[in-house]
């Protein structure tokens, strides 16, 4: 789990500065941080979806969002839910606070056997 939060700030902070590094040129840089997104690829994994508090956004409404953005802003949250918690997340509580929130979230739903 913490190697994949990296890679999301990771891939968060080099599409930001790729966007203000590249804006001057003609060129769009947007970087979709979609949440729940019903993809083959939420199967993949033994989670109990059922007890986390998420509605899933189809691939098309992600994508039409998303292409809607493009060449407004750096950054799209699709999704009135995942902007909220975003917010609340980023603005009102401490980094280590949302992470020990994630671990418990994730000790819920995932099974004991690969933890």
């Amino acid at each position: 789990m913490a190697n994949y939060a990296a890679s999301k700030a990771y891939s968060l902070v080099l599409g930001e500065s790729l966007y203000c590094e590249l804006k001057d040129q003609g060129i769009d840089v947007l970087v979709v941080s979609p949440g729940a997104t019903n993809t083959p690829g939420k199967d993949l994994y033994d989670i109990d979806y059922d007890s986390l508090p998420i509605k899933w956004m189809s691939v098309e409404e992600v994508v039409n969002k998303s292409l809607k953005s493009l060449g407004q802003k750096s950054v799209i949250i699709p999704g009135l839910r995942n902007r909220l918690f975003a917010c609340v997340s980023s603005g009102l509580y401490t980094r280590n606070c949302v992470s020990s929130f994630f671990a418990g979230l994730a000790r819920r739903v995932i099974p004991k056997s690969r933890m």
